[in-house]
C-alpha cells in the first residue's frame, strides 16, 4: 500500500496549544481520576490554600503531577495517532497544519516549536508535506534569509478533515464530562504551561 501525505515520522509527543494559551482545534483533553487529582494537587498549591494540606502534598506534587501528565499526554495522542492513521498522518503533521492555518506563513523554527519536535525532524516533516503537495515554502519579505511555510489548497482540505477526526475522538473522550470541569482542567495546564515557560 503506498504511503499516505503524512505517513513516515512516529508521534511520540504531547497536546498542542493555541498561541493564546487555549487548547487548539486539534488539541484533545483527556482527564482521567489520576490527572484530576495531580491538577487539583497543584490548584491547591498555587491558590494559597489550606496550608496544611499543602505542606503535606508538596514534596510528592512534582513527581505526581510529572507522572500524571506524562500519562495522560500518551493516551491522548496514542488515540489521535490511531484515528489520524485513516489520512496517513501523525498528530506532528496535524499539528503544523493547524499552525499554517492562520495563513500568514511561518518559519520552520514556529513550526518545529509548535509540533514539538527538533529542527531537523520538523525539516523532514516539512520537505514530505512538501513533496505532497500541501505546504509550499517562499521567501520570507522582511528577512530573505528565512523560509516560511504556507497551506496549499491540498493542504487545507486535509487540515479540515482531520479537523473532524479530532472532533469526534473529543466527543468520544469528553462524553459524560461537564462543560465546567473541562473548561477548569484546560485553564489549570495553560496556566502550568506558562508557569514553566
Amino acid at each position: 500500500m503506498p504511503a499516505g501525505p503524512c505517513s513516515g515520522i512516529s508521534s511520540a509527543t504531547s497536546i498542542a496549544w493555541a498561541s493564546d494559551g487555549r487548547a487548539s482545534t486539534l488539541a484533545v483533553p483527556l482527564f482521567p481520576a489520576f490527572l484530576r487529582r495531580a491538577v487539583e494537587a497543584y490548584r491547591l498549591h498555587t491558590s494559597g490554600g489550606d496550608q496544611i494540606v499543602t505542606k503535606r502534598i508538596q514534596p510528592m506534587l512534582m513527581q505526581e503531577l510529572a507522572h500524571a501528565l506524562s500519562r495522560a499526554e500518551r493516551s491522548v495522542t496514542r488515540q489521535l495517532a490511531r484515528a489520524m492513521e485513516e489520512e496517513g498522518c501523525t498528530v506532528e503533521d496535524s499539528r503544523i497544519l493547524l499552525l499554517l492555518a492562520d495563513g500568514r506563513g511561518h518559519t520552520m523554527t514556529e513550526a518545529a516549536e509548535f509540533a514539538l519536535v527538533p529542527a531537523p525532524s520538523v525539516t523532514r516533516i516539512v520537505d514530505r508535506m512538501v513533496t505532497h503537495g500541501l505546504v509550499h515554502r517562499t521567501a520570507d519579505p522582511s528577512d530573505r534569509r528565512r523560509v516560511l511555510v504556507h497551506l496549499t489548497p491540498r493542504g487545507q482540505a486535509l487540515k479540515r478533515r482531520l479537523d473532524e477526526i479530532v472532533q469526534r475522538e473529543q466527543h468520544a473522550l469528553l462524553a459524560g464530562a461537564e462543560p465546567a470541569e473541562t473548561e477548569r482542567l484546560l485553564g489549570l495546564l495553560g496556566g502550568l504551561a506558562d508557569r514553566l515557560t
